[in-house]
């Protein structure tokens, strides 16, 4: 995809520097946003909880933030009615743990989303990262088009 939008750039961005004896240059920027609203399914429980740990996070406030997590069933319930609702029935799942969660509309959730985030800047190299709640913005500007052709890949 990445190659599929260099190949359509046609003109390149020009960039005035307001530095004395430097000249203007025409640069090529590659922006890649990625909405992580979805991340909140995803964020695994052991790796954050480690993280925390990283940041200074420990004894009982660790342990508040476990438990938060960790009593989180999830289990399906699905209602069955027959006869114009005259007859109605409920089938319900097991109860299971969820390892792989950060509760959603929570005031926590944004929060636990961010520390578990927070060192994605520093592996990315050459570009600028912005992390913005659950949206991050990689960018990267570069003189010549083909420098983006060998990072796509």
């Amino acid at each position: 995809m990445i190659l599929g939008i260099i190949s359509q750039m046609k003109q390149p961005v020009n960039f005035h520097l307001k530095h004395p004896g430097i000249h203007a240059k025409q640069l090529y920027v590659l922006g890649s946003f990625f909405d992580l609203t979805k991340a909140y399914d995803l964020i695994n429980h052991e790796i954050l909880l480690t993280k925390l740990e990283y940041y200074g996070i420990r004894g009982t406030i660790k342990g508040w933030v476990e438990s938060y997590l960790s009593y989180q069933p999830q289990f399906v319930e699905i209602f069955k009615t027959e006869n114009r609702g005259r007859n109605q029935q409920i089938y319900q799942s097991s109860h299971t743990e969820i390892k792989h969660k950060v509760p959603q509309r929570s005031v926590l959730g944004p929060l636990l989303i961010l520390l578990y985030i927070n060192d994605l800047p520093s592996n990315i190299q050459d570009a600028k990262v912005v992390l913005f709640a659950y949206y991050i913005n990689i960018l990267t500007i570069d003189k010549n088009i083909f420098y983006y052709t060998g990072k796509a890949k």
